[in-house]
């Protein structure tokens, strides 16, 4: 249970504090906005990413021109299973049990929620940062083998399983702003994502553009 908790007390103390901030503030860019992700991972086999791109979707409401509140959902790219078992040859997942025969991943599934925070740097440019918590789903197709004896003759046995494991961590962003010239209410993010938490600590530089909703 510590392991949920954690993450939950730092965003509760954190994101009150940057919203009480920005209502102070003059109140401008008020509304509901979309934004889409584009983000490029290394492999890595311990928290089971690949390498390549993965992507995202999210949402947010802006408050003023420095704070906003985010819901995002990002997806990692499946890691090679030959690359993966080769790394779980001498790390088993599983102490209990045989060395595995074979394990397939899935692409990490993410899911945050976080304040947003920026800084004009002049009209076209903005400093950005994020602060908040994200919730990580991993799921794994697991195959070894088990030698049993039947009437005296060893037989080999295959068996399957699957690991569905899902944890919490603190999630930071830090990166640049840019507004289009031509299209002054959609902007680019570029940004590095890092994940704090002890099974799942990685990190990836990822784009998103963002759209606001016409305003009626």
């Amino acid at each position: 249970m510590k392991s949920y908790r954690n993450p939950f007390y730092y965003i509760v103390c954190v994101v009150p504090i940057l919203l009480a901030i920005s209502l102070s503030a003059a109140e401008e860019s008020r509304g509901l906005y979309v934004f889409g992700n584009l983000s490029i991972f290394n492999e890595d086999a311990e928290v089971r990413h690949g390498s390549g791109l993965g992507f995202g979707a999210g949402a947010g409401y802006q408050f003023n021109k420095f704070f906003a509140l985010e819901f995002s959902w990002d997806a990692a790219p499946s890691i090679e299973p030959a690359e993966l078992n080769q790394y779980l040859q001498s790390r088993p997942i599983v102490p209990s049990t045989r060395r595995y025969f074979d394990v397939e991943a899935e692409g990490n599934k993410y899911v945050s929620f976080h304040g947003t925070l920026t800084l004009s740097a002049n009209k076209q440019i903005s400093i950005m940062s994020k602060v908040g918590v994200v919730r990580r789903w991993r799921l794994e197709t697991v195959h070894f083998l088990v030698v049993t004896t039947s009437i005296g003759q060893p037989t080999t046995d295959l068996i399957r399983t699957e690991i569905d494991e899902q944890r919490y961590a603190p999630v930071m962003q830090v990166g640049l702003r840019l507004k289009l010239p031509k299209f002054e209410k959609v902007s680019i993010d570029l940004t590095m994502t890092q994940f704090f938490g002890d099974d799942i600590k990685s990190s990836f530089f990822g784009t998103s553009v963002k759209f606001p909703f016409p305003k009626g």
